[in-house]
């Protein structure tokens, strides 16, 4: 595997209005989130961060400032080589949010 990919994440999102967990793929021109289906036929659109520099923390900074509170949204760190992979599994999870094994202290 490429050793570029390795070093990258995306950002998954939970819109509460929305079932469907979806990848962050930038945000238009009025400012607001744009995503896509977290499938490997949309790879090539998620936003990729750099797991390596501080991208991450000054997007999610940015955008509580701008949106405060975010309380619409539900955000995922997950490494870019696994998008599609998680966003299967978390979307099982969040189905079933008070699962005992979807709770990470249950284990």
């Amino acid at each position: 595997m490429d050793e570029k990919i390795k070093d990258q994440e995306a950002l998954l999102v939970k819109d509460s209005k929305d079932e469907n967990l979806k990848a962050l793929s930038g945000t238009d021109e009025k400012g607001r989130l744009k995503t896509v289906s977290p499938t490997a036929e949309h790879e090539q659109s998620f936003l990729k961060f750099n797991k390596h520099s501080n991208t991450l923390e000054n997007f999610l900074s940015n955008f509580i400032r701008q949106f405060k509170p975010p309380t619409q949204f539900h955000f995922f760190k997950v490494l870019f080589e696994g998008v599609v992979a998680s966003a299967r599994v978390l979307t099982e999870m969040l189905k079933a949010p008070d699962a005992p094994s979807n709770n990470a202290s249950s284990g």
